[in-house]
């Protein structure tokens, strides 16, 4: 099994989740009842938030080539960042590092491609509703994403900051997400759900709508444990 690095604390909800959902799922995988080597390079979120705020994608680079630079040096095989909003330096942040990353917007289109998908509803934070790493990846496998507008954008981004990233959940918070995302499928004939947020789990799930719902956080964590199984 490969040595995983993950770059984390983006928040750390999520990462905790990768964490426990690694350990749990290669332990079950493997033939012998091993644990992954996981080496967590957990970060700024606050740092992030200011580069990302500022426009400051050279320097988001670099904040984050660091913590790359201490996952190889720590031996990992390949590493991922577990968070959305980070990738849109994801193919500066590859070109810099020492070792290979995994995508969870590449992986996620993979996903929306697989289900068939034309059309799904993308939900995230505002940077990266409004930045176009999401959409072109889409575009590479023929879907179209559907983004919220302007006003729904800052609703969805005031439930995930600042308590949704922290793990605080509130009910009328979450009904007002499900309100947003189920009025894109019924009026707009959204055909799916992307939560392009690795905390919005927290409140949405399969369940609340009638179309596929892709947990991009999920889906990047079976990418993950393929990569580690490659031989």
């Amino acid at each position: 099994m490969k040595k995983i690095g993950i770059i984390g604390g983006l928040g750390p909800e999520s990462t905790l989740m990768y964490y426990r959902e690694l350990c749990a799922r290669c332990h079950e995988l493997s033939e012998s009842g091993s644990y992954p080597e996981i080496v967590i390079a957990s970060v700024d979120m606050q740092k992030m938030l200011s580069f990302v705020s500022s426009g400051d994608y050279e320097g988001l680079t670099g904040y984050l080539a660091e913590a790359a630079d201490v996952l190889a040096d720590a031996g990992c095989d390949f590493g991922a960042i577990a968070s959305n909003t980070p990738h849109m330096i994801f193919p500066a942040l590859s070109k810099r590092s020492r070792m290979p990353f995994i995508s969870i917007v590449e992986a996620s289109a993979r996903k929306a491609k697989e289900l068939g998908l034309r059309a799904p509803l993308l939900a995230g934070t505002g940077f990266t509703m409004g930045s176009r790493f999401y959409p072109e990846a889409f575009e590479q496998t023929g879907i179209s994403l559907m983004l919220p507008d302007a006003a729904d954008q800052n609703e969805i981004h005031g439930i995930i900051f600042p308590d949704l990233e922290n793990g605080i959940v509130e009910p009328k918070k979450r009904e007002r997400f499900l309100s947003i995302c189920r009025s894109y499928i019924e009026k707009q004939g959204a055909d799916g759900v992307i939560l392009g947020c690795t905390e919005l789990p927290l409140i949405a799930g399969p369940a609340d709508f009638p179309v596929p719902v892709l947990d991009t956080a999920r889906i990047h964590i079976d990418a993950i444990i393929a990569r580690a199984f490659e031989r």
